[in-house]
């Protein structure tokens, strides 16, 4: 079936008498959003079983196909009649340097991606830095396309390190958003700072403090960043946190 959602009308060119017009830009944001949204409605399988009178039900529920919080890589077997699920990953911590926190890893929350209907894809989850060193990337490749969320940076002598990603923050500062669904890290604090939050859920670490993750705060001076806060940066000469995958779905088992 085709898919139903059919985007408005959009105006050109801008007019006094078209106060509604819609940029360019706009236009692009909507094509974009009906692309997405037919791919979600064409390849999410519809749910089996039925209830009658009254009754109600098919089986179709969203469900965790797998969730990888220990670094390393592998693969993972899709089940059969899915052929779509949301991706979310974190790259591994930046370790605090010398009197100065690690960046936090870039997340990728959410994100729709294609899946093998019953084939396998391949993982690799980051490892947090060493002392004064960067973690690793945590990727994840489906159908020949790979998806990576970056690491945080080592802090410095005296310098934070700088968060994953192309907009990842600097020395105590929150990381920007690139799209809906990938965020940079924040950056670790300088001599006696304390790190960046992360999208105002948590705080980084104190004094010389690593940045956080969404799953926690990063270490204080003088600690690692707890093995639970997931792609936080490590508080002065501690390790960051090791990253982070899950991978869902909406299908009939």
């Amino acid at each position: 079936m085709a898919c139903p959602f059919i985007p408005p009308p959009l105006h050109s060119p801008v007019t006094q008498e078209k106060p509604d017009h819609f940029s360019p830009e706009w236009q692009q944001w909507f094509a974009n959003l009906r692309e997405k949204l037919c791919f979600f409605y064409n390849n999410i399988p519809a749910s089996t079983g039925g209830g009658g009178g009254g009754g109600g039900g098919g089986t179709s529920t969203l469900q965790t196909i797998a969730e990888i919080t220990t670094p390393g890589s592998g693969s993972i077997a899709i089940p059969a009649g899915v052929s779509a699920g949301w991706l979310t990953m974190t790259g591994g911590g930046g370790g605090g340097g010398a009197a100065s926190g690690g960046g936090s890893g870039e997340l990728c929350q959410g994100l729709l991606i294609p899946l093998p209907d019953g084939g396998t894809v391949t993982y690799v989850v980051g490892a947090g830095g060493a002392s004064s060193s960067d973690g690793t990337l945590t990727s994840l490749t489906t159908l020949g396309i790979t998806f990576r969320a970056l690491p945080g940076k080592g802090g410095a002598a005296g310098t934070g390190g700088y968060g994953g990603g192309v907009l990842g923050g600097g020395p105590s500062t929150v990381g920007l958003a690139t799209s809906v669904f990938w965020f940079g890290g924040g950056g670790g604090g300088d001599t006696g700072a304390s790190g960046a939050g992360s999208g105002g859920r948590f705080t980084g670490g104190t004094s010389s403090g690593g940045a956080a993750s969404i799953w926690g705060p990063g270490g204080n001076g003088s600690s690692s960043a707890s093995a639970t806060a997931y792609g936080a940066g490590g508080g002065s000469a501690g390790s960051g946190a090791g990253g982070y995958l899950s991978l869902s779905a909406v299908y009939a088992p």
